[in-house]
């Protein structure tokens, strides 16, 4: 992504709009998305496998900073 956001906050740039929509992951721990200066990001309808290929990292499921608007539905976590 470029820099070229919308200034919020003082010296802090903002990208416009991140989607995951409709895909497929798989996670060998509970993280899923990590997200730093967005304006709007939409996790929908994705499907998370379970995998057991590496060691877990410990984490939260997301990690939001400086994220204005978050829109998180319709995921499923498949073992």
């Amino acid at each position: 992504m470029s820099p070229s956001g919308h200034v919020y906050e003082e010296g802090k740039r903002y990208h416009k709009y991140l989607e995951l929509r409709g895909n497929e992951f798989w996670c060998f721990d509970d993280r899923l998305v990590s997200a730093v200066n967005i304006e709007k990001i939409v996790i929908k309808d994705n499907i998370i496998h379970e995998s057991h290929t590496y060691e877990p990292i410990p984490g939260k499921e997301t990690e939001f900073e400086k994220v204005l608007f978050v829109e998180m539905k319709d995921n499923r976590r498949v073992k």
